[in-house]
């Protein structure tokens, strides 16, 4: 079994995907960045000589599994804008294997293998290729990878050329999953009806902006009258929920994805205590050797 290593970056990772997500309003990007030409001008410069990298789920083996985020401000070395994405993109990259290659160092492992992208807590296998997303703020990209005690064998050219930057729609690469079930519609509103909001004209400017954020999304409202949302997440609703519990107030699911899942009746809501249920959790949120829940 895969021994798990969370490292500095992967403990921020929560805020920075939040960055991301708050930027899909008004800019979520998403790109596929070629790793080539990033590792070849690093091992140049001598910031990854030491360290081997095999990109790809092909390459995994047994070892200790890290998670790393690397982000690219729009910005060169002098403050000078940088021309577009795939600038920042490079930069993230860099910033990321940077980070994987301090983590094997100080584990002592010459190599990580099996590198695929991790984005918004989903793995995407793009060979040569990584995931990256890019907001009005900043690109960010999201590893995966193994540190493991062999270097491996030098990667087998692609029988075709590998594009060095390519834009992608919102439903590219595959398009992330709830981990939970997803509570069922109620029928109170449809989920475009922004006036059916029970909220303050001010709360549904909030909602408009929900509309906006990708899947998998789940928006929120507290016994206050205030909202809260979190977009691109397989636990967007537990987050919503989570942040209400934080603040000390009780709040329920106004909405998860295209469908409204609130009631006027407030023991027929979704809140923290039924989203809880472990036997909500789908298979592939499931820790491996967990045993089975007994049903009533």
């Amino acid at each position: 079994m895969h021994a798990t290593l969370t490292t500095r970056a992967a403990a921020t990772a929560a805020c920075v995907l939040a960055l991301v997500a708050g930027d899909a309003g008004a800019r979520d990007s998403g790109h596929l960045l070629r790793t080539t030409d990033v590792v070849e001008e690093m091992r140049s410069d001598g910031s990854v000589a030491d360290v081997a990298f095999a990109f790809g789920a092909d390459a995994r083996a047994q070892g200790v599994v890290v998670r790393v985020e690397g982000q690219g401000r729009p910005y060169g070395p002098h403050g000078e804008p940088l021309p577009d994405d795939e600038q920042t993109c490079r930069k993230a990259l860099r910033a990321a294997l940077t980070q994987l290659a301090q983590t094997a160092r100080s584990m002592g492992k010459p190599a990580v293998v099996g590198i695929v992208s991790d984005s918004f807590g989903r793995e995407f296998d793009g060979g040569a290729q990584l995931e990256c997303h890019s907001g009005v703020t900043h690109s960010a990209i999201a590893l995966k990878g193994t540190l493991v005690d062999a270097v491996p064998r030098a990667p087998v050219p692609a029988a075709t050329p590998v594009a060095a930057f390519v834009e992608l729609p919102f439903s590219n690469p595959t398009p992330a999953a709830h981990g939970r079930v997803v509570p069922a519609s109620t029928g109170f509103a449809e989920a475009s009806n922004v006036d059916a909001v029970p909220v303050q004209p001010a709360q549904r400017d909030r909602y408009r902006d929900y509309l906006l954020l990708r899947t998998p999304k789940a928006f929120g409202i507290d016994e206050l009258g205030n909202t809260r949302q979190v977009g691109h997440a397989r636990d967007a609703m537990a987050r919503v929920l989570d942040a209400c519990t934080r603040e000390h107030v009780r709040c329920w699911l106004y909405a998860v994805d295209d469908r409204v899942v609130w009631s006027a009746d407030v023991e027929r809501r979704v809140g923290l205590a039924q989203l809880q249920d472990d036997r909500l959790l789908k298979p592939s949120m499931i820790p491996p050797g967990t045993p089975p829940r007994a049903r009533p």
